[in-house]
C-alpha cells in the first residue's frame, strides 16, 4: 500500500481544500429525521423567563447593585463567570448601549438579570469568526419563553472575553 493512503503515517485525518460533503438534504436533517421531539413539546421543562425588570430604571438599578455585589462601585465594569470559571466583562458602555431606545422598544433590558445565569450554565456553546477575522462565543440558554444568546468577544492576552451583546 502506498504510503499517501495510510492516514496514520501522514498524520492528516482530513485532506485541505477536498470537500467531504457533496450536498446535504435538508429535508433530511430536521428534528423527526432524528426522533427528538419539537420545542413545543419540551419547553415546559426549562425555567420561565423572569421579566421583573420591566424598565429602564431597574435595569440601571441592577447594574449597580452589581457593581456593589462586586465591589467595583464607580467602576467601568463588572464582571461574570462563564461555565468554565472564566471571567467575563459587561463594560457600563455596552449595558448602556442596550438601554437605549432601539433596543428598550426590542425588550433587552427584560432580560439583563439573566445575563450570569446564561453565561454560567449554557444549554449550548458556539464559537464564530466574524467577517473581519475577529471571534466570538455565543452562549445559548434556553427558557420555556425563548432562548437567551449572549455574545462575548474574545480579547487577546489575559483579558477577559467581553460581552457584545444579549
Amino acid at each position: 500500500f502506498p504510503s499517501h493512503d495510510n492516514r496514520g503515517e501522514l498524520q492528516q485525518v482530513f485532506e485541505e481544500n477536498r470537500m467531504y460533503v457533496e450536498s446535504l438534504d435538508d429535508s433530511k436533517l430536521g428534528i423527526k429525521d432524528y426522533q427528538l421531539k419539537p420545542f413545543e413539546a419540551i419547553k415546559d421543562g426549562y425555567s420561565k423567563l423572569d421579566v421583573s425588570i420591566d424598565t429602564k430604571s431597574k435595569a440601571d438599578d441592577w447594574f449597580k447593585e452589581k457593581q456593589k455585589e462586586q465591589n467595583v462601585e464607580g467602576k467601568t465594569s463588572v464582571l461574570f463567570t462563564n461555565h468554565r470559571k472564566a471571567p467575563i466583562e459587561l463594560s457600563i458602555d455596552a449595558f448602556e448601549k442596550h438601554l437605549t431606545q432601539k433596543y428598550i422598544k426590542d425588550g433587552r433590558h427584560k432580560l439583563v438579570n439573566h445575563i450570569p445565569d446564561v453565561l454560567a450554565s449554557p444549554d449550548e456553546v458556539y464559537v464564530v469568526q466574524s467577517a473581519i477575522g475577529k471571534y466570538s462565543y455565543r452562549y445559548i440558554k434556553f427558557y420555556n419563553d425563548n432562548p437567551i444568546i449572549v455574545i462575548t468577544e474574545i480579547q487577546a492576552g489575559d483579558t477577559p472575553q467581553a460581552i457584545k451583546t444579549w
